[in-house]
């Protein structure tokens, strides 16, 4: 049977310094630049149990703690089924980029039946390209460098084809990611991303651990990770509720928002 393997390890600095690039280039600093870089998309062909997996924590300068939060800072706030999924290698980091068919539009800002892309941290690279996620010299092997690997934030997976999802997004108004088409990025990447079940239920991922190999100082790390989030458990911090509760919720505050 083949093993899923989970390699937990700190993000390296120059990831950090590249998310919160990001996050402020999106808050609205206009001072930061970055070279220029060829967008080489791959689908995402692999078979999931077997790949290995590189988990990577990330401290977000900006936590959105609940659904008023998500409202005030979205540009857009959208529900619809992810028609395709693809990932990309960006200045030595992985991401998903995802083209989402929309089936609702809250703010306006986007019309039912528009197809957007929006674009997550993490996704699928090769294990020759993991010398540019840690300082440590990895000795991977020779006939190992074109492997897939698949690079997570927190532990979030990046969206797959088929799934439904209600989307607080940023709009990439500079284009950041130097896309040919205007892309949209969720809040912190997975705060802001919410799977819809077959039940109309509704959840965003939060940062978990994996009991097995997680020590207890990890542990209460993770209790300190939900208790900033002001939650007493994980099922409030990820602010699971049916479909129709979620979005009466995000009609009341855009109502309330524009008095």
């Amino acid at each position: 049977m083949e093993k899923r393997t989970i390699i937990r390890c700190r993000i390296d600095i120059l990831f950090i310094i590249f998310i919160l690039c990001i996050l402020e280039y999106l808050n609205g600093t206009k001072n930061i630049t970055l070279a220029s870089s060829q967008v080489e998309f791959k689908e995402r062909k692999f078979s999931v149990p077997s790949i290995q997996q590189i988990n990577y924590a990330a401290d977000f300068i900006t936590i959105y703690k609940n659904t008023k939060e998500l409202v005030l800072d979205a540009d857009i706030i959208v529900e619809g089924e992810i028609i395709k999924s693809q990932y990309f290698d960006f200045n030595h980091h992985t991401f998903t980029c995802a083209t989402l068919q929309i089936s609702k539009s809250f703010n306006n800002k986007l019309n039912t039946g528009d197809r957007i892309e929006f674009i997550e941290v993490g996704g699928v690279t090769t294990k020759g390209n993991l010398k540019w996620y840690t300082s440590k010299k990895m000795n991977i092997p020779t006939n190992e460098m074109h492997q897939p690997i698949e690079i997570l934030l927190d532990g979030a997976s990046t969206s797959k084809s088929g799934e439904r999802v209600l989307l607080f997004a940023k709009d990439d108004k500079e284009n950041f990611f130097n896309m040919k088409e205007k892309v949209y990025i969720p809040l912190n990447s997975y705060q802001g991303k919410f799977i819809i079940d077959k039940n109309n239920q509704v959840k965003r991922h939060i940062a978990m651990y994996d009991q097995k190999r997680t020590s207890l100082q990890n542990k209460s790390s993770l209790i300190h990770k939900i208790h900033s989030f002001e939650y007493d458990s994980v099922e409030k911090a990820n602010l699971e509720t049916t479909l129709m509760n979620m979005e009466q919720q995000i009609i009341d505050l855009l109502v309330l928002v524009q008095k």
